[in-house]
């Protein structure tokens, strides 16, 4: 994951960009950690509340849940297809 030189905090959505599947911030950046329902719209407004420079960085592998065994086998389907990789491909 790149940062924008300018950001505080970088924010990696689900694919639905219902959650945060990752989160990356400046040491100086107090963002508390909101994973859960909702997390996504829940992290940027607790950074813009701080008013943080979020940059929103838009991953297909690291958009993809496991979190139940039906997103596995498509996280594990997609993978075997060479379509998602390691490192933020």
């Amino acid at each position: 994951m790149r940062y924008n030189a300018g950001a505080d905090v970088a924010l990696v959505p689900d694919a639905a960009e219902r959650g945060t599947n990752a989160v990356g911030l400046w040491l100086s950046a107090a963002l508390p950690f909101l994973f859960g329902d909702e997390s996504f719209a829940r992290h940027r407004a607790a950074a813009a509340w701080q008013e943080l420079i979020v940059e929103i960085y838009r991953s297909p592998s690291i958009a993809l849940d496991v979190d139940t065994p039906p997103m596995l086998a498509r996280y594990r389907s997609e993978l075997a297809q060479g379509m998602v990789g390691c490192c933020g491909n």
